[in-house]
């Protein structure tokens, strides 16, 4: 994901509260508040996991993990309407064509 308009600890800090961590961050060398990156569980952490279509858990952080975190970060920067646009994620196909689940069903989260 792209975020412009914090910086990187600003970044970090909205992660560790949101019980996530980012990695391969890429911070532009002449803009320092534009930042690419991805999120992922902490090790060890069972909360915001990601289930795949069969039920086996992921590497990866699920639909709300990534809801809480842009919410934490869209509060702190304010520059788009994050509410209105964030429940469609939600109901694209993570599934296969075969056996389709939605982005929010695909965790153990109880949302």
């Amino acid at each position: 994901m792209r975020i412009d308009g914090l910086t990187l600890s600003q970044m970090e800090r909205i992660a560790q509260q949101t019980g996530v961590e980012l990695y391969n961050v890429r911070v532009h060398p002449l803009r320092p508040t534009h930042i690419e990156c991805g999120l992922r569980p902490p090790h060890g952490a069972q909360t915001y996991r990601k289930r795949s279509f069969s039920g086996r858990q992921c590497w990866a952080v699920c639909y709300h993990g990534h809801y809480e975190f842009l919410r934490r970060v869209f509060a702190a920067n304010g520059k788009a309407e994050f509410e209105e646009k964030a429940p469609t994620v939600g109901e694209a196909n993570v599934g296969s064509m075969g056996q389709p689940v939605q982005f929010r069903d695909a965790c153990d989260c109880e949302a």
